[in-house]
């Protein structure tokens, strides 16, 4: 990648679009209420269980955040890169769904025609918020990065996507998690909505060069030094 701060700035712009439009994709399938994607079925669960324990309200981005953490060491092990990118999504993209939901950003509905709609959007939107981050090459979100493990290793991005839905799904309602029909719709569909909005921008996941955060941080100051230079 060209290294210039044009060249950062607009890769960090998408970066924070792409977050912000996963926080209200996946804002979007809760309000929904026709059961939460696998992974939200996972973080909410989880939050239903610390809430007892701590005896305090615990939010669904805040499970993601928790959870996004035990992800990256798993990320870590499969000697993924970890970038600036990965940690940032943990926790932004979790802060931004307490924001939607806890503000009424996100649409919603009683009107039952209109919930289907406003869940398909929100998994449509969800699928592109994952493209624009991942697309920035300052690394991939925990989810994402273990999706992108699999993959380097032989498997499809749909199998990838959807065994690691299916077993979050699983997980999320052991501990109670709220699921329904939009669960089970996100389970097969999830993966291969990833797969045509990469197609549709000629984007191929595995061949991203993804920066680490020490990357980052010497390129930066690399550009620092040149710019002071030229001074």
């Amino acid at each position: 990648m060209e290294l210039s701060f044009k060249n950062y700035a607009k890769r960090f712009v998408s970066l924070m679009f792409g977050f912000v439009l996963c926080a209200y994709g996946i804002a979007l399938t809760v309000n929904a209420h026709l059961g939460l994607s696998p992974w939200d079925v996972l973080y909410d669960g989880g939050a239903k269980q610390l809430t007892k324990l701590l005896d305090t309200q615990v939010m669904i981005g805040t499970l993601s955040q928790i959870i996004g953490f035990m992800v990256l060491a798993v990320d870590v092990f499969m000697k993924e890169k970890i970038g600036i990118g990965t940690i940032l999504n943990i926790v932004l993209i979790g802060h931004f769904i307490n924001l939607f939901l806890k503000y009424d950003l996100a649409f919603k509905s009683d009107v039952l025609v209109l919930r289907f709609v406003f869940m398909a959007l929100g998994f449509i939107i969800l699928g592109f918020g994952i493209y624009f981050y991942m697309k920035a090459g300052f690394g991939a979100g925990p989810r994402d990065s273990f999706m992108l493990a699999l993959a380097r290793r032989g498997a499809s991005v749909p199998m990838a996507r959807n065994s690691m839905d299916f077993a979050a799904f699983v997980v999320g309602v052991a501990l109670g998690g709220e699921y329904g029909i939009g669960t089970v719709v996100s389970v097969f569909i999830m993966g291969y909505i990833l797969k045509y909005v990469f197609r549709l921008f000629k984007f191929d996941m595995t061949q991203v060069k993804h920066e680490t955060v020490f990357d980052t941080l010497k390129n930066i100051k690399t550009l620092l030094s040149k710019n002071g230079q030229q001074v």
